[in-house]
């Protein structure tokens, strides 16, 4: 597997409909923080953020500044598989901040799925797949 060589960050606000609620009407545009992965074999992982400020306190702003000054640091040079490195370096470094780590383990998991060849669900079920998992849940 490749090692995290390079990241992006980047600020998206979109136009969007939120209806209200008990805690009042929002803001019509949703902000969302976009994560760009790079692994030293020119392979890309993508992950999302969308932060509610009501509820966690992150907003979109504060979710980018907090990737791009504090945790993208932590995990360049990190092999793209070794999600349990990268946690433990962005943990280390600085606790809470979930949308942040969402984010960024949003996109290791795409970055090794990409490099093991295989869909991200099967990625995102766990380790020792050779065959899809069943997701059956009827029978």
């Amino acid at each position: 597997m490749g090692k995290v060589v390079s990241a992006e960050v980047f600020l998206l606000h979109r136009k969007t409909i939120v209806l209200a609620t008990a805690y009042g009407r929002p803001a019509q545009v949703r902000g969302h923080v976009i994560v760009k992965l790079t692994d030293e074999n020119g392979l890309c992982g993508w992950g999302e953020a969308t932060p509610l400020p009501k509820f966690t306190g992150e907003t979109p702003e504060f979710v980018q500044y907090v990737l791009e000054k504090e945790l993208i640091s932590e995990i360049i040079g990190v092999d793209a598989a070794d999600l349990w490195e990268a946690r433990n370096r962005w943990n280390h470094k600085l606790p809470e901040h979930a949308a942040a780590k969402m984010a960024l383990e949003a996109a290791f998991y795409d970055l090794a799925a990409k490099e093991r060849k295989l869909p991200l669900r099967w990625e995102a079920a766990g380790e020792g797949y050779d065959q899809p998992p069943s997701w059956n849940h009827g029978n």
